[in-house]
């Protein structure tokens, strides 16, 4: 992106990753700003690339509201040569050359940060981070319609061209063979931990896809990959934009772990992993299965029932993370089994509260979370009779063993607490809120 301030950044980073990235069919593709490894000299144009490559045949992609040193009808067919399709090549490539026209170009444009205010409460960091790698330039998206629509920033080279180029032609080709509509029927449900799965196998095959293309055509340059690896270590433990930025990484690791070309990642589009859980372990969608779990509710006068979730795996060690440290929260989250998030409302209006009820592979699991959950909690507020405020968030917390393996954690105003409980076994779990 454009320099701007880091605060600044970072809302269109975390607001382009969850809201634009699910209004469109392509993405918003972030990319760290990799200074000039291997590239000192310029980068050779597509047409430097060796003679057996000359005589393939291009569509024609006009470029419109800039310029570009590629011809992107030849990078959209080596796109399709390398990803085995065979669809009509988009008729234009828009190309902004400052970072306010291309932010105010997203569908709705770029509003205030809406992330859900549980994530916070849960304990994702959501302040604003310093970081070189965080300094996008270069970024893009595809709408529902198919229009390509890229921005390179200051000093981009002939690589940033391609790489983004490469990415943004990889979500179109998805968009017109009906991938990512098959992917939102074939991973079940529609909470946070399925929309996470299928972003990370959009974004995993587009990343694998481009990976592909320059070790093909650019040999030597570097990956596409690699960004993504860059801005995650860049981020401090355990906030929402490592959070985010993880569907792209843990996307392609699944499809590079799982899969030896791009060309075979129509076996992970129509069997797409099921969970977080599964995509972040490299398993099948008939490996750990989430594990029964029923929750019944009811509410007193003051409070109505407002929906639910799935938080799943990748949450879970995310919002450990920024007060416990990877290694540890990755640990605690690794015995996840299934997790079924409560929405409670004021009648009267006013701030939500929250029951988030979690199934753990056995007995020690559960232990092994609620120990370091305590940690965490300790770190963010004082507690007193097993109830922690949490200033940060303005709440209160409390978290009690349901059985063996299931925990529940309850979030929200003093009174909710207070008057909220929660009782069952493993399979079957009660909650009375308020």
């Amino acid at each position: 992106m454009h320099e701007v301030t880091m605060e600044r950044t970072l809302q269109r980073l975390a607001v382009g990753l969850l809201v634009v990235a699910t209004m469109t069919a392509g993405c918003q593709a972030p990319a760290a700003d990799a200074g000039n490894d291997g590239l000192e000299s310029p980068a050779p144009s597509e047409n430097e690339t060796g003679d057996r490559l000359n005589s393939e045949s291009a569509p024609n992609v006009t470029v419109l509201n800039g310029s570009l040193e590629l011809d992107p009808g030849k990078v959209f067919a080596r796109v399709q040569r390398v990803s085995d399709t065979n669809v009509t090549a988009p008729a234009a490539v828009r190309v902004f050359g400052t970072s306010e026209e291309f932010y105010s170009s997203t569908p709705g444009g770029l509003g205030p940060n809406t992330l859900p205010r549980f994530w916070h409460v849960a304990g994702l960091e959501t302040e604003s981070v310093n970081g070189s790698a965080l300094e996008f330039r270069k970024n893009g998206y595809v709408t529902g319609t198919g229009a390509v629509t890229i921005y390179l920033g200051e000093n981009a080279t002939v690589a940033d061209e391609r790489l983004v180029l490469a990415h943004e032609f990889t979500h179109y080709v998805q968009l017109q063979t009906g991938r990512q509509t098959d992917l939102n029927g074939a991973v079940g449900g529609r909470t946070t931990d399925s929309a996470y799965v299928s972003r990370a196998i959009v974004e995993g095959g587009a990343v694998l896809t481009t990976d592909a293309y320059v070790r093909e055509y650019a040999p030597g340059e570097q990956l596409n990959s690699p960004w993504y690896d860059e801005i995650q270590a860049t981020y401090p433990a355990g906030h929402v934009g490592q959070f985010q930025n993880g569907r792209y990484v843990h996307g392609h690791d699944y499809a590079a772990t799982r899969l030896d070309s791009p060309t075979a990642l129509p076996e992970v589009y129509e069997n797409p992993p099921q969970t977080s859980e599964q995509l972040l372990h490299g398993l099948t969608p008939n490996e750990e299965p989430p594990t029964d779990l029923a929750v019944d509710t009811t509410t007193g006068d003051d409070w109505v029932a407002s929906g639910t979730d799935r938080m799943g795996e990748a949450f879970v060690r995310y919002a450990l993370a920024s007060d416990v440290g990877t290694e540890r929260a990755t640990r605690a989250a690794a015995g996840w089994g299934n997790d079924s998030l409560h929405i409670f409302r004021p009648v009267d209006g006013g701030t939500a509260s929250y029951v988030w009820v979690l199934d753990w592979d056995d007995p020690a699991n559960a232990s092994e979370f609620e120990q370091t959950l305590r940690s965490a909690l300790d770190a963010r507020g004082d507690s007193e009779g097993g109830v922690w405020s949490l200033s940060d968030a303005d709440a209160a917390v409390t978290v009690a063993e349901v059985d063996g393996a299931t925990t529940a954690v309850v979030f929200g105003s003093e009174s909710f607490v207070a008057g909220t409980t929660v009782t069952g076994t493993t399979d079957t779990v009660t909650i009375e809120a308020g």
